[in-house]
C-alpha cells in the first residue's frame, strides 16, 4: 500500500464527531492507498441530520489549482427519532395533565367557596327561623293567656 498527500494538512474535516470502525480518518492529509482507493469506515452520529465532509486537495492530486471537495450525507436514525417523538409526546401529555390538575384544583377551590357560602346561608336562615319560632311561641303564649282570661270572664 502506498501513502499519498491527497488533501492539505488539515485533512478531511467532518461536521460532526464520528467513531472509527477500524482505521481512523487521518488528520494530516496523508492517506493509505489500497487498490487505488483510500477507504475509511466509521459510525455516523446517532442524531438524525446531515454529516458533511470537506477537504482541500493536496500535493499528490494532479490538478493545477487546489480544489475544495465537499460531500454531505443524510443521517437517518428512526429509533432515535421515534424515541425523541415519544419523549416529546410524553412531555406534552405531562404538561396537559398538569394543566388539568391545576384546573381541577381551581374548580375544587371554587366548590369549597360555594359550599362555605351555602353553609353560611343555612346558618343565617337557621338563626332567622329560630327567631321566628321564638316570636311565634311568644305570640302563642300571649294568645293562650288571652283565651284563658276570656274563659274566666265567660265563666264568671
Amino acid at each position: 500500500s502506498a501513502t499519498a498527500q491527497l488533501f492539505t494538512s488539515t485533512g478531511i474535516v467532518l461536521s460532526a464527531s464520528v467513531n472509527a470502525s477500524g482505521t481512523a480518518i487521518p488528520t494530516n492529509g496523508q492517506h493509505a492507498i489500497v487498490g487505488g482507493k483510500a477507504t475509511y469506515k466509521f459510525y455516523a452520529p446517532a442524531v438524525s441530520g446531515s454529516l458533511t465532509a470537506t477537504a482541500t486537495t493536496g500535493g499528490a492530486v494532479n490538478i493545477t489549482d487546489a480544489a475544495t471537495i465537499t460531500s454531505t450525507v443524510d443521517i437517518v436514525n428512526p429509533g432515535v427519532d421515534a424515541a425523541t417523538d415519544a419523549a416529546n409526546e410524553a412531555a406534552q401529555a405531562a404538561s396537559d395533565a398538569t394543566d388539568a390538575a391545576l384546573a381541577a384544583a381551581d374548580a375544587a377551590d371554587l366548590a369549597t367557596d360555594k359550599a362555605q357560602e351555602a353553609v353560611d346561608a343555612v346558618a343565617t336562615l337557621s338563626a332567622e327561623v329560630t327567631k321566628l319560632i321564638t316570636a311565634l311561641k311568644a305570640q302563642i303564649t300571649t294568645l293562650t293567656n288571652l283565651v284563658l282570661k276570656i274563659q274566666k270572664k265567660v265563666k264568671a
